[in-house]
């Protein structure tokens, strides 16, 4: 069971990581454009080791009920307490107002 566990921890390691350097979290691009190309595809590899290490696999995104997040791109977030989903003062809430403030932002 240990060895197993070190074997494993060593091989994740010692996995493909990107050549570029992230910083504060984000992996910039290059300083030179014409490296693009292989920096792109160096970024692509690191996501695809990725999603192997976490055993991704990407079936709930299959799932029928879940296909409207592969073509919706705005998905808001609200909280209960929205100035435009509740009124404090009146003491109740304003889904309409709510709905109606979306429409207007982000269209029908």
């Amino acid at each position: 069971m240990r060895a197993s566990i070190l074997l494993l921890l060593s091989a994740t390691l010692l996995a493909q990581d990107t050549r570029y350097s992230s910083q504060n979290e984000e992996i910039p691009g290059p300083a030179d454009p014409s490296a693009f190309a292989s920096w792109l595809a160096d970024i692509q590899h690191w996501r695809k080791e990725r999603l192997i290490r976490i055993g991704y696999d990407g079936s709930q995104y299959a799932r029928p009920e879940f296909k409207c997040a592969q073509s919706s791109f705005i998905q808001p977030q609200m909280m209960v307490e929205d100035r435009y989903f509740s009124d404090p003062v009146a003491g109740k809430y304003t889904v309409d107002r709510y709905l109606d403030d979306l429409e207007k932002r982000y269209g029908a």
